[in-house]
């Protein structure tokens, strides 16, 4: 990690109760050579993905809004990451970044392993064409077994042969989501994105079955997205703290869950502050372009 990230959080950290004596205040702050010390440099051959000196810019009608500046961070593999923040601060759009979705204003975006898109999104689905058209469709996308696809679908979803031809649109929400699990777990991807809870209810299991599923899923690298932090994972073993358009990481998880929950939601969350008006800016178009 560059230090272009590394900013303290003395100014904006405080404690949810404005009334704590000062002496609880000054426990509750960490330095900025607390924060230096903690980031960690990961090797580039070591990590699934990261950013270098990464800049995202959003263009506005009269002004460009700045998302992150000048960002670096590192996405290691054999750890299963947590990925904090205040909605609004940017979660959706790293994960664009990692996906190759969205270009970055500047700066690169190394991306190493087959990661996954997040588990919950369905809408790669075509919803005119049957289950077995899109399965046979994704299948020779991602290099998969057609017949073992076919065949996991009908297990998973306990689908009968008929009701393979039906078109994904006639399916309940809760069934389109499973027949997505089963199309992410047998593409066999080397880190899984969350951009929810991983809750067994939300593919229609329950006790048992979804409890199973749940450490299943859990068992991948993955980087799961949240804002509360009631909802971090069991087994993660690796935070990272996005506030004001900077990321902040953690080997504690409990500690940056303890941070996160004292820092005030920002008003601008993600970083978001205009650059420049467009009819003044003589600087450098922003790349637009996709990868």
């Amino acid at each position: 990690m560059s230090n272009g990230q590394i900013a303290t959080l003395d100014p904006s950290r405080r404690l949810r109760d404005r009334g704590a004596p000062a002496e609880e205040h000054r426990r509750d702050v960490l330095t900025d050579e607390q924060l230096r010390r903690d980031q960690l440099t990961v090797p580039l051959e070591e990590c699934h993905a990261a950013f270098e000196r990464m800049s995202l810019e959003i263009r506005g009608k009269t002004a460009r809004f700045t998302i992150f500046h000048d960002l670096s961070v590192s996405f290691p593999r054999g750890r299963r990451i947590v990925l904090l923040g205040h909605k609004g601060s940017g979660k959706s759009l790293l994960f664009e970044l990692l996906l190759r979705e969205r270009p970055p204003s500047r700066g690169r975006v190394h991306v190493r392993s087959r990661i996954s898109w997040p588990i919950h999104m369905v809408q790669y689905f075509e919803p005119r064409l049957s289950i077995r058209q899109n399965l046979v469709f994704l299948s020779h996308v991602l290099g998969v077994d057609t017949h073992a696809l076919l065949v996991a679908a009908q297990r998973l979803c306990d689908l009968r042969r008929r009701q393979m031809d039906e078109p994904v649109k006639a399916l309940p929400i809760q069934l389109k989501r499973r027949l997505g699990l089963v199309v992410v777990l047998a593409a066999d991807f080397d880190c899984l994105l969350f951009d929810t809870p991983v809750r067994g209810f939300q593919f229609g299991f329950e006790g048992r079955a979804a409890a199973e599923l749940e450490a299943t899923i859990l068992g991948y690298d993955y980087i799961s997205a949240i804002s509360n932090p009631r909802h971090c994972p069991e087994g993660c073993d690796l935070a990272y703290l996005l506030y004001d358009g900077r990321i902040y990481m953690f080997e504690d998880v409990a500690e940056a869950l303890r941070v996160f929950d004292a820092l005030p939601v920002p008003e601008s969350p993600g970083g978001l502050y205009p650059r420049a008006t467009l009819a003044d800016d003589d600087g450098p178009e922003m790349r637009e372009e996709g990868f």
